[in-house]
């Protein structure tokens, strides 16, 4: 985990390690395969390639500009994802953390509202699991009114951002309520009590 962690820190530098990088399409390859490690969870084969392969397009990123710098920042977001998945499933909670604060600047340079939206759900994610209902209901409706605005534009990817935010949202305060009703309303009387409130 030690190559990892070194290698979110360097987010935003250039990696001198590598000499030459391949065509982004080449490397997309390699990312796909990644991303089919994460799903199939298996972490050994996910953990061998994702330190060499994120160094790599950490360099693209750098040494890119225009419609390549875009992809490969797209290409980052798939890598720090699986990054996240990783840290989280093996219980370096703090390093899965970074790895989501990671994936927001590589989807925000990459003006990808996709990638965006679920840098963000999983901000809330750690929100919650802190067990701060408020702020993570704040965050989330701050990241609904951002999309907003382009909503009659009728992209679907910022639909789906959107909808995502706003389903997230009603999740948490459902389960903020349900919480801040644990504590007043006296046990056998809760279900009563929140139907009465309907």
């Amino acid at each position: 985990m030690a190559v990892l962690r070194t290698e979110l820190a360097a987010f935003d530098l250039d990696n001198s390690g590598v000499l030459e990088i391949r065509p982004l399409a080449r490397i997309a390859e390699d990312v796909q395969q990644v991303c089919r490690y994460r799903r199939a969870a298996a972490f050994h084969k996910l953990s061998d390639a994702l330190p060499p392969l994120l160094g790599e397009v950490r360099a693209a990123v750098h040494r890119n500009h225009g419609k390549a710098r875009d992809q490969a920042f797209e290409l980052l977001c798939e890598l720090y994802y699986s990054a996240h998945s990783l840290a989280h499933k093996l219980g370096y909670t703090d390093l899965a953390a970074l790895a989501i604060d990671r994936l927001a600047w590589a989807a925000t340079e990459a003006d990808d509202c996709l990638w965006i939206a679920t840098s963000q759900f999983h901000r809330a994610a750690i929100l919650t699991s802190g067990g701060d209902w408020t702020a993570a209901l704040a965050f989330l409706e701050r990241c609904r009114f951002s999309v907003e605005p382009r909503l009659s534009v009728g992209r679907r990817r910022d639909l789906t951002a959107w909808a995502v935010a706003l389903a997230v949202e009603g999740l948490d305060g459902v389960e903020a309520l349900n919480r801040a009703d644990a504590l007043v309303i006296p046990p056998g009387t809760r279900d009563r009590t929140l139907a009465d409130q309907i």
